[in-house]
């Protein structure tokens, strides 16, 4: 297991994540949230850093689609006392509820699995950085944007390296998690 609380004070970590893990999400120009991170930070992340975490090593896409056997897990345990872990691939973040998965973010991606009221029960007592992890499982309706685009807006703001592009990185986490 891997201890979060670790992760979160790492640049690399925060924005690989925000790279990596919102696959659907687009701004109203259709510019993909890798494709404003990768232009803008992708320098700024560690990539062997990365890649240790992640477990990756050339020809892990070849021989296994990105997966590996023993993958590095997040645990955390929600307000609720709910554990979440969460699994880091090289091609793929795995999310589990206890022992059921919930979803994925990879190529294959399952999301848009918790309302906005259960994020916000499970998250209650989280740090805003803790809440990112979890925002790629979120789920939210037309009538909840703007609520949703606040609790982003403020969790963006404590990562701090993306203030420049807070708004369109902000657009792209609500339309990721917004049902169509």
């Amino acid at each position: 297991m891997i201890d979060y609380n670790f992760l979160l004070t790492k640049k690399s970590f925060l924005l690989w994540f925000i790279m990596c893990n919102f696959p659907s999400g687009v701004t109203s120009n259709d510019d993909a949230l890798i494709e404003i991170m990768s232009e803008k930070y992708e320098d700024l992340i560690d990539h062997s850093f990365i890649d240790d975490l992640t477990g990756y090593y050339d020809g892990v896409f070849d021989e296994s689609d990105g997966y590996i056997d023993n993958p590095n897990t997040i645990k955390m345990i929600l307000s609720t006392g709910n554990e979440l872990f969460i699994e880091l691939h090289p091609g793929d973040t795995i999310y589990y509820f206890g022992q059921e998965k919930l979803g994925c973010t990879g190529p294959e991606y399952s999301i848009q699995k918790i309302s906005l009221e259960s994020f916000l029960k499970y998250t209650k007592d989280l740090s805003n950085l803790s809440k990112l992890l979890m925002l790629p499982m979120v789920k939210i309706e037309n009538e909840e944007i703007y609520s949703f685009s606040d609790i982003v807006r403020s969790i963006l703001v404590d990562v701090r390296y993306v203030d420049e592009d807070i708004n369109d990185i902000c657009t792209c986490i609500v339309d990721n998690c917004l049902v169509k």
